[in-house]
C-alpha cells in the first residue's frame, strides 16, 4: 500500500493536521487516490490527542464521539521504511529522520520543500507523468525520486511571517512550518494556516504534474 508519512515534533498539531489535509487533497487526484497518509512525531508524549485548534480547522470538535481519533505516537524506523514519501514540518525533523534512517534520506523532505520542488519549472518535472500501468506505490516512489533529483536546484520558498516568530527569538527557515503551538493564539493560527497553504500548494503541484 502506498503511504505518505508526515512528521513533526510532538504529533499533536502540525503533522496530524497535514496528514488529514493531505489525505483529503490527494484523494482527488487520479493515480494518487489510493494513498494512505499517517503521522508521527520526534518528541512524543504517547497518547496525546490532536490539539483543539487543529481539530477545528478540520471542522471537528476536540471532545466527544466526533472528535478526531488521533493519538500521538513516536516515529520509528519501520514507519519511515514503509512510506514511499516522508514529509516533515521542518528541517529539524528532517535531520532527525536522516539520523534515524540514513538510507531513507532521498525520500524525506519538509512539506514546504516538497511543494517548492514539485512546482519548479524544470523540464523533467514539468513533463513527468505516472505510467498508466504503474501501481500507486510506484507512482509515489517515482514522485519522491523526481523531487530528490530536483533538490538543491529549485529556488527555496520565501519564509512565512518571520517577524511574528522573531519576537520569540526564532528566525523561520524558509523550508519550515514554524511551531507556534505553545507561542500564543496568533502564532498558533499562523502555524495552522501555513500547514493549510503548504498542503494545498503541494497537492496542486502534484495534480498539475499528472495532467
Amino acid at each position: 500500500m502506498a503511504r505518505i508519512l508526515v512528521v513533526c515534533s510532538a504529533n499533536v498539531c502540525r503533522s496530524p493536521l497535514a496528514e488529514q489535509l493531505l489525505q483529503a487533497r490527494l484523494s482527488t487526484i487520479p493515480g494518487f487516490d489510493r494513498l494512505v497518509c499517517s503521522s508521527a512525531g520526534i518528541e512524543v508524549s504517547r497518547g496525546h490527542e490532536m490539539c483543539a485548534d487543529a481539530a477545528a480547522v478540520l471542522g471537528l470538535p476536540s471532545e466527544g464521539p466526533k472528535a478526531p481519533a488521533h493519538r500521538a505516537r513516536r516515529v520509528t524506523k519501520s514507519m519511515i521504511g514503509g512510506a514511499g514519501l516522508v514529509l516533515t514540518a521542518s528541517r529539524a525533523e528532517r535531520s532527525a529522520l536522516a539520523r534515524l534512517s540514513p538510507e531513507a534520506r532521498s525520500k524525506v523532505f519538509t512539506l514546504r520543500e516538497a511543494a517548492a520542488l514539485a512546482e519548479a519549472p524544470d523540464q523533467a518535472i514539468a513533463t513527468w507523468r505516472p505510467g498508466a500501468g504503474t501501481t500507486a506505490d510506484q507512482r509515489l516512489s517515482d514522485l519522491a525520486a523526481l523531487l530528490n533529483a530536483r533538490r538543491g536546484l529549485a529556488p527555496a520558498p520565501k519564509p512565512e511571517r518571520t517577524g511574528l516568530f522573531a519576537r520569540f527569538g526564532s528566525d523561520v527557515d524558509p523550508l519550515d512550518i514554524a511551531d507556534g503551538h505553545n507561542l500564543g493564539k496568533r502564532a498558533h493560527r499562523t502555524t495552522l494556516r501555513s500547514v493549510q497553504r503548504s498542503v494545498e500548494r503541494f497537492g496542486a503541484a502534484v495534480e498539475a504534474l499528472t495532467r
